[in-house]
């Protein structure tokens, strides 16, 4: 039994580090990843049914409220038009259009979801993932409290908690909600794109190349 292994080879061979750094990699990005997904999935249900929730939860909101699916279809045409890979230089432009012509016709919350989405969009595909799940997250979680502090302020005793987002609605509408939320996380995008693209242009040092002495030695003697 003893013979059939040599003294230099091993009964148990370790596995190669790249595969161990992969599963970890996985596991250090699934939570990430489910968490950014459920966020995007909340800034979704937001743009369908946000104004609505907020309506009813807020006393006396400014009647802006946006019913249907079409803050929804605008908030995700300029991320799935920048998706597409075929002719992207011509997309691009358009993609970028369609959140002006959202915010010009009454729907400035979905035209902010729009130019976040299609940021993280962006930002995903020169490598910053982590930047743009963080980007979708906070601006869902942003949402999710908004709707949370209204809902608790109907408790007894806590309706200092919905205070906060009555004043915003109250001064600046429904749609000042996913504008701040969604315009605060795309500029913080921007923001770390920014400083990406400045920590790669910065100008590199040059250092000559030292000479062997014997080289020198030789360059002396021709």
């Amino acid at each position: 039994m003893s013979g059939g292994t040599g003294a230099g080879t091993e009964p148990f061979p370790e596995p190669a580090p790249a595969g161990g750094a992969a599963v970890a990699g996985g596991a250090r990005w699934a939570p990430g990843a489910v968490l950014a997904g459920l966020c995007g999935g909340t800034l979704l249900a937001y743009a369908l049914v946000g104004d609505v929730v907020l309506a009813e939860l807020v006393p006396e909101p400014r009647a802006d409220r946006a019913v249907g699916v079409l803050p929804a279809v605008l908030a995700l045409a300029p991320a799935v038009l920048a998706a597409l890979p075929a002719r992207r230089r011509a997309t691009l432009p358009v993609a970028g259009l369609i959140p002006v012509l959202a915010w010009a016709s009454g729907h400035p919350g979905a035209a902010a979801l729009g130019v976040l989405l299609t940021g993280a969009l962006l930002a995903a595909r020169r490598g910053l993932r982590r930047a743009a799940a963080l980007a979708v997250a906070a601006a869902g979680a942003a949402e999710l409290l908004a709707v949370a502090l209204v809902s608790g302020s109907w408790l007894p005793g806590l309706r200092a908690l919905g205070r906060p987002v009555a004043a915003l609605v109250g001064a600046h509408g429904l749609a000042a909600v996913p504008v701040l939320a969604c315009g605060a996380a795309a500029a913080g995008l921007l923001l770390c794109r920014a400083a990406v693209r400045h920590r790669t242009a910065r100008p590199q040092t040059f250092v000559p190349p030292t000479l062997d002495p014997r080289d020198k030695q030789g360059a002396r003697n021709r």
